[in-house]
């Protein structure tokens, strides 16, 4: 039997089953290149798997038996004396009579057998119980765990919801819900080293270029003073 559990505002975990799983489907895609792959590449390169996805189909009656899941939870045995007549040993075998001497040696003569019955008190509809799980699953994004018999599935949100009743159904419902993975992924923070120069500061000022002209026209002039005072004073100027 395929179990859905999940975990509601308070932390308790929700578990939902069908009275009758009557079919399971699971799909695994992948989405293939169309570009021509180079032989001997890795071909998983070109390869890109698809989230799982999974489909289950059952039914929910408000009629439910013994067997039927919670059943215990919402009903109690109760004994009901059945008026039964004792019945001597047939003289003559007939099938009333057989029945009767069968009862009376099992129950012991001149007493009525009792009968246990399921007794449900205050029954609510399973089916409308179940819908509202499966609603709330929906609209408040709950991320289930979804138990199969050929594989148990991580997180698994509900996609769609499809619930029908039919003349075929009598006072139940049939359901189909398809589940599919979601991927989850962490990111972390990293710490950028310190720069060796501190970004952001203040520019040295070099001048403009036509200063520095300027600046190399005088220490030419002055050179070329300093070089005529001394060529004067050689000669005698």
């Amino acid at each position: 039997m395929i179990t859905i559990t999940y975990e509601d505002d308070s932390g308790a975990v929700v578990s939902i089953k069908f009275d009758v799983d009557t079919q399971e489907t699971h799909e695994l895609a992948n989405i293939i290149t169309e570009h021509p792959v180079e032989k001997g590449a890795d071909v998983s390169d070109n390869i890109q798997p698809q989230l799982d996805q999974f489909t289950i189909e059952g039914y929910v009656s408000d009629a439910p038996t013994l067997s039927n899941p919670g059943i215990l939870d919402v009903a109690e045995f109760k004994g009901v004396e059945l008026q039964i007549s004792a019945h001597p040993l047939p003289t003559k075998f007939t099938a009333g009579a057989a029945v009767g001497a069968l009862l009376d040696f099992v129950t012991g003569a001149g007493g009525n057998p009792t009968a246990y019955m399921l007794n449900f008190d205050a029954l609510t509809s399973r089916k409308k119980a179940l819908y509202n799980l499966l609603r709330d699953v929906r609209d408040k994004g709950r991320v289930c765990r979804v138990l199969t018999p050929m594989h148990d599935y991580e997180d698994m949100v509900l996609q769609q919801l499809t619930a029908t009743r039919s003349i075929d159904s009598g006072s139940g419902a049939v359901f189909s819900v398809v589940f599919k993975q979601i991927l989850f992924v962490t990111s972390d923070v990293t710490l950028a080293p310190e720069p060796t120069e501190r970004l952001g500061a203040a520019p040295v000022a070099v001048g403009s270029k036509g200063a520095q002209h300027d600046k190399k026209e005088e220490l030419k002039k002055s050179l070329a003073a300093r070089l005529f005072d001394f060529s004067g004073e050689a000669l005698g100027f």
